[in-house]
Order: C-alpha cells, then structure tokens, then sequence
C-alpha cells in the first residue's frame, strides 16, 4: 500500500507540473493537493517532498491570486525546510514568500524568511545566493523603498549569478535587477536595455517564454519608454502586454494588465 501511495503521489505531483504548463492553475492546485494528502497519510510524511508539494502548491495559489493561500503554502514548506536543514528548499520558500508582498508594505515575515535564507546557503553555492539576493533587493526596492540597499544586493546578485552555473538564475536574477532600476529609476538607459536584451535572450529556450518571464521584459521596456517620455513607445508595449497576458488566466497577470491601463489612464488625465 505504501509503494502505491508513492507512485501515485509522484503521479499526482507531474499532473499538477502538466497543468502548470497549459495554464490549467485551478486544475494543478487539485493534483499538488492530491499528491500532498496522500504523502500525509504516512507516518511521518516525507518533509522535503512534502515541502516541494507545497511550494508549488503557493505559486499555483499566486496564479489564480489566492494571497493568502499562497503565504500559508509558503509558510509549510519553510517549516518543513528548517526541519529536515534544507537551505536550497529554505531558500526556495523564502523567495516564494517574497512574491506575495503588496508595495509600499513593509513585510517582516518575508524580510526575515530571505535574510535567514541567506544565512544557511552556502556561500559557495553562487547560484543559490544569487537568487535570495536578487529576491532581497527585490523586496527591499518594493516593500522598503530603500534604494540604496537594493541597489547594492542587486549589483551584488548579478555578479554572483554569473560566477555561477545556472542560466535560469541568472535570468531570475537579471529581471529582478531590472525591477529595482524600474521601481528606484535610474537615468542609465543604456545599462537597463543591455540587462534586458540579455535576459531575452537567455529565456528563449524556457518553456512558455512568451507568456511568463518573457512578459517582464516587454513590460519593463515600456516602462523604460514611459522614463524617457516616449508615450507613443509606451502605448506600443503596453497595447501588446495586455493582448499577451489577457490570453494566459493567470490572475496576477491580469492584475498587472489592468494597474497598467490604469497609469496610462491617469497620465491621460494629467496631461
């Protein structure tokens, strides 16, 4: 009974993954859920498969915009971290976590899930401490405000991200560089299109690139046009993004659609 309850958990866990893949959220949500009741009904459960369930349980929870589903997820799977002493599944909760902060409010609980992350990653995992940093600076720039710490842990993630091994992470880390010159702004225009050319060109091969990172870098160069007043630029990449996002049921997309049809919105106003 046992095996079977295995196999089926690991069944349960690639439907799920599937689903995740055609943007099936609701769908994936029912199969992590699944695959984590059934892993519970041995004694004791297996915490680090357990914690994996979990997280991709919150981001699925993050993509049909259940917040606080998605933080108690989080908070699980870093239970379940510390006690089996993971710091790569510490870590992947801790940057999980920190995507479900609202901006302008401080989050001590993310805050501190990042900063312990940081504490326990090796410090010659390159990768591994590039991402928490990115994700730190990330949340420094978003919740804090404080850009000239986001600043440094931003330079500092990049540099790491590319002594090290894992080109996903050093995309992951290259958008959210981006996100704090957006968020701080930043007159070095030139710096920001090279960051985002290089990171197009490193999610090309990623599975639906054209809807999931791939949607940052557009969004982030409309944000740029809209820095250097070029609103006809900004009209362009904004008019795509709402197409592109609007064909993917992913909630936060569409939230993001829509704060943006909002600012331009209010820009027309202001003019």
């Amino acid at each position: 009974a046992a095996g079977c309850r295995a196999e089926a958990v690991v069944w349960s866990e690639r439907a799920g993954a599937r689903a995740v893949e055609q943007f099936a959220y609701e769908e994936a949500l029912s199969h992590f859920q699944n695959a984590i009741e059934l892993l519970e009904l041995e004694d004791p459960p297996d915490r680090v498969i357990r914690a994996r369930l979990l997280l991709a349980k919150a981001r699925a929870r993050g993509s049909v915009g259940d917040v606080a589903g998605g933080k108690n997820a989080t908070a699980r799977a870093a239970e379940d971290a510390r006690a089996v002493g993971s710091p790569e599944l510490l870590a992947e909760a801790a940057k999980a976590r920190a995507w479900f902060v609202r901006a302008g409010v401080a989050d001590p609980v993310a805050a501190h899930l990042l900063e312990d992350a940081l504490t326990v990653v090796d410090e010659r995992d390159h990768s591994g401490r590039a991402s928490v940093l990115g994700m730190l600076a990330y949340y420094r720039a978003v919740c804090e405000s404080d850009g000239a710490s986001a600043e440094a842990l931003a330079r500092e993630a990049v540099s790491l991200a590319r002594t090290g091994d894992d080109p996903a992470v050093l995309a992951d880390v290259l958008g959210l560089r981006s996100w704090v010159w957006v968020l701080q702004g930043s007159p070095d225009i030139a710096a920001q299109e090279a960051v985002l050319a290089e990171l197009a060109t490193l999610l090309q091969g990623a599975k639906n690139w054209r809807y999931g990172s791939y949607t940052w870098v557009k969004q982030t160069r409309g944000l740029i046009r809209l820095q250097m007043g070029d609103l006809a630029g900004f009209d362009a990449h904004l008019e795509g993004l709402v197409q592109r996002y609007e064909e993917v049921p992913d909630r936060l997309l569409l939230a993001v659609a829509a704060m943006w049809r909002g600012l331009r919105a209010l820009l027309v106003e202001l003019g």
